[in-house]
């Protein structure tokens, strides 16, 4: 009967010990996830600033010229798309 309770004893220890270590596990990948999900965000946040300024660029160079005749010809169905 005291082996019994003593192997339970340690069972229990035993439990509670892999308990304590899945918890920091999970811990340390939830820390891992949130920084790599913050990095990504970062990185599309500065994608998209340089986007937005090669938009504001190839806008403001389109209002200073007006496409010549050749190329008017090769966006015409394009242009009739959109």
């Amino acid at each position: 009967m005291d082996e019994k309770n003593v192997r339970e004893r340690h069972a229990k220890a035993h439990n509670d010990e892999q308990a304590v270590l899945w918890a920091r596990d999970k811990q340390n990948y939830e820390n891992e996830e949130n920084r790599l999900n913050s990095k990504i965000k970062q990185i599309n946040v500065e994608n998209a600033s340089f986007l937005k300024q090669q938009v504001g660029e190839k806008e403001s160079k389109a209002a200073q010229k007006k496409m010549n005749r050749q190329e008017f010809q090769l966006n015409k169905p394009l242009l009739r798309e959109i």
